[in-house]
């Protein structure tokens, strides 16, 4: 975008050399874009609109074309708005607009005059890293946590000044790098370092809310597999002396964060479990359930997911799929406090009602 101030009788374009026109072609440009990539996607889990505000320090550097004229004071302070649409777990689409501030211009180091910056324009944003999905998102999961991302665009360059400017290219390239913390209810704060083309820079913080967060759902229940009805049995013969049974005592099953596969202590607790319940007769209600970290509507489809993994193995050790049920639960009922990792660690679990 690179503006050159100038001085003497060359011909020249005066202060905010980016007409109106222009300004209004590429806000009218940045809308269309985004419309386009808001309408390519239909409304899922992990998309939805967000908006922010910030601001931060920049560093200025407009180019002289004299050498009489040169840049006294490049630092400036600038504040910024955007607005954008999350099309992925991985991918955003952002418009936004931003007052970089003003370069102090010298005249034979004398200050002349200020030049002031504001650019405007759409970008694109890719997840790089996240706690949750680790590199490039490839697991998925909410955006919540710290997570890495880049980001580059396209824009336009409005200036203002005393002097006489000129700008080279109407147009910019923005490239930028981020780490964003997710909060619940989708507040988060970003930290970001920008830059223009090769004469603006801009390191700023924000602060951003998304929307579309889903109410809490209700434990889902499935129900079983429809099996065949076998005849009744024939009547056992009483037995010649009283028997008494040993009650059966379910297990707790633990989960490693954002997982559904049991591990070998789970699996052994099953067998001895299957061997006890087996015989008794006994229906088994499977409860799955998760910590609090994550959107309600995930953490209830991770339950189930869990749920089903017991499921599975006590159908595999004999136990007829007739008297299994499974409840999916989510974070409703916690055992422990989800405020430290050791109370989460126990929430993540699978346990059963006997009936």
């Amino acid at each position: 975008m690179s503006p050159a101030v100038q001085t003497g009788r060359e011909p020249v374009r005066q202060a905010g050399g980016t007409s109106l026109r222009r300004v209004v072609t590429g806000a009218t440009a940045s809308a269309t874009i985004m419309a386009t990539l808001l309408s390519s996607v239909a409304a899922a889990a992990d998309r939805g609109p967000y908006i922010g505000i910030g601001a931060g320090a920049s560093r200025l550097d407009p180019e002289s074309r004299t050498p009489a004229l040169t840049t006294i004071d490049r630092d400036g302070t600038g504040f910024h708005a955007f607005a954008g649409f999350d099309l992925a777990r991985w991918l955003s689409a952002e418009g936004y607009v931003a007052d970089l501030g003003s370069a102090g211009i010298g005249f034979l180091g004398r200050d002349v005059g200020d030049v002031d910056y504001r650019v405007y324009g759409v970008r694109a944003l890719g997840t790089v890293w996240s706690a949750r999905g680790g590199l490039l998102n490839r697991g998925g999961g909410a955006r919540l946590g710290p997570w890495v991302y880049l980001a580059t665009g396209i824009g336009g360059l409005d200036t203002d000044s005393s002097l006489e400017v000129r700008t080279d290219h109407p147009a910019h390239i923005s490239f930028g790098a981020g780490v964003e913390m997710g909060f619940s209810r989708g507040v988060a704060l970003r930290a970001e370092l920008t830059g223009f083309d090769t004469d603006a820079r801009y390191a700023s913080v924000s602060l951003l809310k998304r929307f579309g967060t889903r109410d809490a759902l209700a434990p889902k229940r499935i129900a079983p597999e429809p099996v065949a009805v076998a005849p009744p049995p024939a009547p056992a013969p009483e037995p010649s002396m009283k028997t008494f049974f040993r009650p059966v005592v379910p297990p707790y099953l633990y989960f490693t964060f954002n997982e559904d596969t049991l591990n070998a202590a789970s699996v052994a607790k099953l067998d001895a479990f299957a061997e006890e319940v087996g015989p008794s007769g006994l229906d088994v209600e499977i409860d799955g359930h998760t910590d609090s970290l994550g959107p309600d509507a995930y953490n209830v489809e991770l339950s189930i997911r869990r749920a089903l993994a017991v499921r599975d193995h006590l159908v595999e050790a004999g136990i007829e799929p007739a008297r299994l049920s499974v409840v999916g639960a989510g974070e409703t009922r916690p055992l422990e406090s989800n405020a430290t990792e050791a109370g989460r660690a126990v929430n993540r679990r699978a346990d059963f009602s006997l009936r």
